[in-house]
C-alpha cells in the first residue's frame, strides 16, 4: 500500500483537486456521469460491508454532486486498521482503474465511554485520508504518527 502524509494546506489543496465540476454536453452524458457516481460508491460500500456492519462500523455517503468524489465515514475500533485501506484501495481500483475518483474519509472512532455528556466523550477525532490513484493520503496535521501506523503507514 502506498501512503503520502500531507500537512495543513498542502493535504487540502492535494484534496481539492477532486472538487473540478464536470461540464457535460447533453443530459445523456450528465445521467451516465451520475449512473457512475452510485457505482464508485456502491463498490466501496460493498466492499467495506464484507467485513464490517454498516452503520456501526461505516457510513458510505450518498449525497450528490458532479465531481469525481465520494465520502464516507468510519467509527468503531475494528475497521481503523491496514485491512480499510487495503479494501478502498482495491474497490476503487477494481472501479476505476485510471484513477480518477477521490474517496474520502473522516475517522470518527466511538469510545464508548459509559456516560458521556459531550460528542467528545462519545467520539475520538482520529483525522482524515483519501484515496485516489492507488495511494492512501493521509491529513498528518490531524492524524497522530500512533494512528497512522495502525492504518500500516510507516510515516
Amino acid at each position: 500500500m502506498k501512503f503520502v502524509v500531507l500537512y495543513k494546506d498542502t493535504f487540502t489543496s492535494r484534496y481539492h483537486r477532486a472538487f473540478e465540476k464536470q461540464e457535460f454536453c447533453d443530459e445523456a452524458e450528465q445521467a451516465a456521469f451520475r449512473e457512475r457516481v452510485f457505482e464508485v460508491r456502491g463498490a466501496v460500500e460493498d466492499a467495506l460491508a464484507r467485513k464490517w456492519k454498516e452503520p456501526d462500523d461505516f457510513q458510505v455517503g450518498w449525497d450528490f454532486d458532479y465531481w469525481h468524489h465520494t465520502c464516507g465515514g468510519i467509527y468503531s475500533e475494528g475497521i481503523f486498521c491496514r485491512a480499510y485501506v487495503s479494501s478502498v484501495l482495491r474497490a476503487l481500483k477494481s472501479i476505476d482503474p485510471i484513477g480518477e475518483w477521490t474517496y474520502h474519509t473522516t475517522c470518527e472512532i466511538a469510545t464508548n465511554h459509559p456516560n458521556p455528556k459531550t460528542a467528545s466523550d462519545a467520539m475520538e477525532m482520529r483525522g482524515e485520508m483519501f484515496f485516489r490513484n492507488g495511494t492512501c493520503y493521509i491529513n498528518g496535521t490531524g492524524m497522530k504518527r500512533k494512528f497512522r501506523k495502525l492504518l500500516g503507514c510507516a510515516k
